[in-house]
């Protein structure tokens, strides 16, 4: 909260005074929790595949049907 806070506070401060500094400041901390977050994912997913969850229904289960699943298993082994 507290990170949110000194972020919505930039964002104020920089719109209010106009000031470039605020504005790049602001930037950078975005660009920064944007790479975090995407380190965090990636980091999941290559943990995951590696130990074979993403070749399971139960990972997908919620986006298709058990026999969509089974035919994309098959299709992606096909092309290896």
């Amino acid at each position: 909260n507290l990170l949110f806070t000194c972020l919505s506070r930039d964002i104020v401060e920089s719109i209010v005074s106009g000031v470039a500094e605020g504005l790049f400041t602001m930037l950078i901390i975005v660009a920064v929790l944007f790479a975090i977050v995407g380190v965090a994912i990636g980091i999941t997913y290559f943990v995951q595949k590696k130990n074979g969850v993403l070749n399971s229904y139960e990972a997908f289960s919620d986006i298709m049907t058990e026999d969509e699943f089974e035919r994309w298993q098959k299709r992606k082994n096909k092309i290896k």
